[in-house]
């Protein structure tokens, strides 16, 4: 165990925490730390699983739920690299509503792509978006795995729309990844290995924040920052050149066309496939080979 190398962890999620001065991640004593002593800040608060301490010294539990979801929910959708084991033993409350986090040995990891990936898949969950949730999910099937996809898509779209009309207030965001991942084992997919961290994290979350505030919804809190980080992805281009330009068995054509955009056929190239998950590029950009094509359904 390197324990450097967990407070480096810790510096870094310090550093990206910034903006949340109500956020505590004790500081490093580098003059003291090596890869086998960790010396850090003391942090003299109330251990996270002392709820009626935190009640008893009048501290507002709703408040710091909803604090320690943003900060978790930044680490994971906005930095992409983020505390992997949030549980109330990771936890301290201080004065002034403000939580602190420490035992950064467990960290996970998203690239951009992956965290693009992860915003539609969250936004389609909570807005309740079958098809988003399917297109996510088959694409992180990947190719080559023998599959049946209509029937695996078809699962997918029943499982999300059994939520349609369902509160927000009401979803489990943490149980609906989880659940949507054992549809996946079910066909004998395996999860990406990045992503199962990241399953663990939002369950331990949102158990943490029911238990400051019974009242307290992950996907109430995580929309905001979903639409958010969405929005300034597509101000840089990034995710319909990403999506646009992804090949997956998935996609496919209604009109008996059974190429992939990696080799599309006449018909596709000139844009007069009737295909219904395809947006056709304009005509100049349709003659490129190269150019991407971004899915319809895609919803952000």
């Amino acid at each position: 165990m390197d324990l450097a190398a967990e407070c480096h962890n810790a510096e870094r999620i310090a550093t990206n925490m910034a903006v949340f001065p109500h956020v505590l991640i004790p500081q490093v004593h580098w003059a003291h730390t090596s890869e086998r002593v960790n010396v850090q800040a003391f942090v003299d608060g109330i251990p996270g699983s002392d709820l009626e301490r935190v009640s008893a010294e009048g501290l507002d539990r709703p408040l710091l739920a909803r604090r320690g979801a943003q900060a978790v929910l930044k680490m994971i959708v906005e930095d992409g690299f983020f505390h992997a084991d949030p549980h109330p033993g990771n936890v301290f409350y201080l004065g002034g509503n403000r939580p602190a986090f420490i035992d950064f040995g467990m960290v996970g990891r998203l690239t951009a792509r992956r965290r693009e990936e992860l915003l539609s898949l969250l936004l389609g969950l909570v807005q309740r978006e079958p098809q988003a949730v399917a297109d996510v999910l088959l694409d992180w099937a990947g190719d080559g795995h023998g599959a049946n996809l209509d029937q695996l898509e078809g699962e997918i779209e029943a499982f999300v729309d059994q939520y349609h009309g369902t509160p927000l207030a009401d979803l489990h965001l943490g149980q609906m990844l989880a659940d949507v991942t054992t549809i996946l084992r079910e066909h004998r997919l395996a999860l990406p290995s990045d992503l199962a961290l990241l399953i663990k994290a939002f369950i331990s979350l949102e158990g943490m924040g029911r238990g400051l505030d019974p009242g307290f919804h992950m996907a109430t809190e995580a929309l905001p920052m979903l639409r958010q980080c969405c929005a300034r992805a597509t101000s840089r281009g990034r995710s319909a050149s990403a999506r646009g330009t992804r090949c997956a068995a998935r996609w496919r054509w209604r009109s008996g066309c059974r190429t992939t955009c990696r080799a599309r056929c006449a018909t596709c190239a000139a844009g007069a496939c009737s295909c219904t998950s395809i947006s056709h590029t304009s005509s100049a950009s349709a003659t490129s080979s190269t150019a991407p094509r971004t899915a319809s359904r895609w919803r952000w």
